[in-house]
């Protein structure tokens, strides 16, 4: 019998300026995929995942292709030709790149004043303090604007640019720590 092993360190390219500045659009990303194997999300972290469950393909996939470039935008495409043809529900394998802002369990809301988790304000490390002092409130937004817990097996994700409307937590809900595909250790 023998062993095969597998490299746990994959690059990812981040299509889109949603993590900008700390990301510019079009940067690759090297993350580990072992990483939360052996230990738990953190705030802070920024993370590759894959993208929630496509449940209402038209729009979600519609607004999808409003921030969508490249290889995203063919697949996305694909689902939606997929779902025109057959009427089945296709998920494609789109990864994002999104900075973990609350963990599972708590109750996190975005306000003006700043990022509040179980009710009091948390002050982001001094790189991202001008990124996260405060939050625009904005019509889309529909989780954490009010406080939301968030479900025990989940985190919640934004992007640096927290200014843009792009898919992220505040749009499509917490995302399930097993969807975390890896952690970003380097821009490349």
């Amino acid at each position: 019998m023998s062993s095969t092993t597998v490299n746990p360190i994959k690059y990812y390219n981040v299509p889109y300026e949603s993590m900008e500045p700390a990301i510019a659009r079009g940067s690759d990303v090297k993350g580990d995929r072992a990483y939360y194997f052996k230990n738990h999300p953190a705030r802070w972290d920024v993370v590759v995942f894959l993208a929630p469950e496509v449940s209402k393909l038209g729009s979600d996939l519609g607004l999808k292709r409003q921030t969508a470039s490249g290889k995203c935008l063919k697949l996305i495409d694909v689902a939606a030709k997929l779902y025109e043809d057959e009427g089945e529900i296709y998920r494609p394998q789109i990864y994002y790149v999104k900075r973990i802002i609350g963990l599972p369990g708590e109750t996190i809301q975005l306000t003006t004043e700043g990022l509040k988790i179980d009710g009091e304000i948390v002050s982001p490390p001094s790189e991202l303090k001008d990124r996260f002092s405060s939050f625009k409130k904005r019509a889309s937004h529909k989780f954490g604007v009010e406080p939301f817990r968030i479900p025990g097996d989940s985190v919640f994700l934004i992007g640096d640019n927290a200014e843009l409307d792009v898919m992220d937590s505040r749009v499509h809900g917490p995302v399930p720590v097993g969807n975390l595909e890896a952690r970003v250790l380097d821009v490349c």
